[in-house]
């Protein structure tokens, strides 16, 4: 496991032998052998100024629906609970010469120490054996000169612990009723991964061999990897854990409102992550499809509002559609100046400079803006909510984004035209109670309103997404 650590030609006699707790003993044994083994947005624009003051947080990020309420709102745990303001597009939009995206990063890749966490379970009959097991498991681990530790309890198995002198260890639980699991541990590059696979194979054949008659399922995980360089797991909505194919750190700065994260995945292109929350990739246009209609509206002549949006993919998609004008609010400019260089392949140019001939970039927090136009009566065709998604608490009376989310909703209500609409995205399909509680707020409005809505496969969230459409209902 973990590099090879000296050789030792004896036999250490036990270090320890007592009874423990609850009839527990407790044996310590050296096995000295050869070693062998080796072993979505930030900000979006929602801002602070509009809130009660607190302490310095990271405003909300861009996502869909609600952003976390600025600084003196909590923000709900975890991706599922504000994913991340999930932001847009993946697709490949024109390039200038100079700035073709894709991977300019000079962060680390995936090739140094980590602790790799590799696990092997067994399913076998009731019949089996837990003492036969552990003594003919043994001798494997034996081989690489481990240290073993063995507790047993009268009704409840086995605990065998076996340590390398190299910091390596294996815990083998060996429960009454046929439940074997195997947990392996070590500090090792990616180039020794081989000889670990090789001790799990070794055990997995042992295992065979002794429950011929018993064996009924073997399950193998990937190994989890520890403390790496770079962070490769995120939970999905539902609480999931998903292990994206990172291999570089593009871009990573922290702005005043959050910490930043370009990473490079094989298969999704760039990935925007703020504030340890995944909101976009290259790959996924559908997002900013689903976002804007899937197709089904009209920009051409029209007025937009985009909350958020910082990576422009959203922006870029509408220019192409000649608009009369359109509006975005961004609250971090830094997200803007990382994804403009890296993220090409969603935003084109259009971020180059903050005005164009049919659009603006406003970098300020969108909540004071929205006040403003609804004090002078400004109205848009369509609003665009990309600051963060449907929190998942259930309870919108003690979670202060439904709040925030309440307070965005009757903003842009009062900023919409009578026919015009209103787009978001919600969350994870699977949040079928946090996405009622949502469309209950949509009754709480100060005008009356109706919403239909899609669910769309987005690639780089690994689940299903689902987007609203909200507009005003019309006077009988």
């Amino acid at each position: 496991m973990a590099g090879a650590p000296a050789r030792s030609s004896a036999r250490e006699r036990p270090l320890v032998t007592h009874a423990g707790e609850h009839g527990a003993h407790v044996s310590t044994i050296t096995l000295a052998r050869p070693h062998t083994l080796r072993s979505k947005f930030g900000a979006a624009g929602v801002l602070a100024s509009s809130l009660p003051e607190a302490g310095p947080t990271p405003p909300p990020r861009p996502g869909s629906l609600p952003a976390v309420p600025p600084t003196s709102y909590p923000r709900p745990p975890g991706r599922g609970a504000l994913p991340a303001g999930r932001s847009l597009t993946r697709r490949t939009a024109p390039q200038s010469p100079v700035a073709a995206s894709p991977r300019h990063g000079t962060g680390p890749r995936l090739t140094m120490a980590a602790a790799r966490h590799s696990t092997l379970d067994f399913m076998l009959g009731a019949k089996a054996d837990g003492e036969t097991i552990l003594k003919g498991l043994q001798s494997i681990f034996q081989e690489q000169g481990m240290t073993e530790s063995v507790h047993t309890w009268q009704d409840h198995g086995y605990l065998a612990t076996y340590i390398n002198k190299n910091g390596s260890f294996a815990n083998l639980r060996i429960y009454p009723h046929g439940l074997v699991l195997l947990d392996l541990q070590s500090y090792d590059g990616d180039s020794q991964g081989q000889e670990v696979d090789s001790l799990l194979n070794k055990v997995e054949e042992r295992m065979k061999e002794l429950s011929r008659d018993s064996t009924g399922r073997v399950k193998r995980l990937p190994p989890i990897v520890r403390g790496g360089a770079i962070d490769r797991y995120w939970p999905t909505a539902d609480g999931r854990l998903v292990e994206y194919d990172i291999d570089e750190v593009v871009y990573d700065e922290d702005s005043p409102y959050q910490n930043i994260k370009i990473l490079h995945s094989k298969q999704f292109g760039n990935i925007l992550i703020l504030s340890g929350d995944v909101n976009l990739a290259e790959s996924d246009l559908a997002y900013t499809q689903a976002i804007m209609g899937s197709g089904k509206e009209d920009y051409s002549g029209k007025d937009v509002l985009i909350l958020g949006g910082g990576d422009g993919g959203i922006l870029c998609e509408i220019v192409k559609l000649k608009p009369k004008m359109v509006t975005m609010v961004e609250i971090d400019q830094m997200v803007i100046d990382g994804c403009k260089k890296y993220m090409r392949k969603t935003c084109g140019d259009v971020l180059d400079n903050l005005k164009g001939d049919c659009y603006q970039v406003l970098i300020e927090d969108c909540i004071p803006v929205l006040k403003r136009y609804a004090k002078e009566g400004r109205e848009f065709d369509y609003v665009i909510n990309d600051l963060t998604a449907v929190p998942i608490s259930t309870s919108p009376e003690e979670d202060s984004t439904w709040e925030f989310l309440r307070l965005i909703l009757d903003l842009s209500m009062k900023v919409l035209k009578p026919d015009g609409k209103y787009f978001t995205q919600g969350n994870c399909v699977n949040l079928t109670e946090a996405l009622s509680l949502y469309e209950e707020q949509l009754g709480r409005l100060y005008c009356p309103v109706e919403f239909s809505k899609e669910i769309v496969c987005v690639p780089s969230y690994l689940e299903l997404w689902v987007f609203y459409t909200v507009w005003k209902k019309a006077n009988p």
